[in-house]
């Protein structure tokens, strides 16, 4: 990010006036620059999204985009956060109401399946994206407020059949940490991957739900076998 150095004093953190004034003129020139932004990486990638491109793009100062996004970590963890909005409004209403742990699981990792596949593109800028060369760029994903969200919408089913089972803190991480390593596993294969799988998709896709939930219940039940 060398040409996102600024030699000038700190740009200001607080919103700059809008044309109105009002939230909804900020909102929408925010959802714009995030916009220019997708569409920059999605042309050009990761390395070419810099803050003095995207001001080139909308034809503005860059200490404008400073206004609204402190830098380019900023401005790619809003375009992450907006995604993973998306994919936990889907998966949250498809899920809301259901009783039955079981079910609730199953349907979990069906919508999950179906969001990503159903947006490859911002499957691979959430999770393919390499921001190593970015500074300030630690935490990844977890500085995102949505994930946060998603990762407890998808743990409180688990921690539902933990309480059932009287699984331990150790075992339902383990079933979750699979559960997802699994789920990330058959999308990178389906959506990224185009050497792979040499198999049938539809029947990997039926394979792999099935597989998370019989390791699920094998983790959470595993106190209760007997040795040997």
């Amino acid at each position: 990010m060398n040409d996102e150095t600024y030699s000038g004093e700190k740009p200001s953190t607080k919103r700059p006036r809008t044309r109105r004034g009002c939230e909804e003129d900020y909102q929408k020139f925010r959802a714009e620059i995030l916009a220019t932004a997708k569409n920059i990486y999605q042309t050009h990638g990761i390395e070419k999204l810099t803050i003095r491109a995207l001001a080139n793009e909308l034809s503005i100062s860059p200490m404008l985009v400073y206004h609204y996004f402190a830098d380019k970590v900023d401005l790619i963890i809003a375009m992450w956060d907006e995604i993973l909005e998306q994919a936990f409004n889907f998966t949250f209403e498809h899920t809301e109401g259901i009783s039955d742990v079981h079910e609730r699981i199953r349907v979990q990792n069906e919508r999950c399946f179906e969001f990503w596949e159903n947006n490859p593109e911002k499957f691979r800028l959430v999770f393919l994206t390499d921001v190593s060369k970015c500074k300030r760029m630690e935490t990844g994903l977890t500085a995102t407020k949505y994930f946060s969200m998603m990762a407890a919408h998808l743990y409180a089913p688990i921690r539902e059949l933990a309480q059932e089972t009287g699984a331990s803190e150790a075992q339902i991480d383990q079933a979750q940490d699979l559960r997802s390593s699994m789920l990330i596993g058959y999308l990178y294969a389906s959506v990224a991957n185009t050497h792979f799988p040499r198999s049938d998709l539809a029947q990997l896709r039926a394979t792999t739900l099935e597989a998370i939930s019989i390791c699920v219940d094998r983790i959470l039940n595993r106190h209760k076998q007997s040795p040997g």
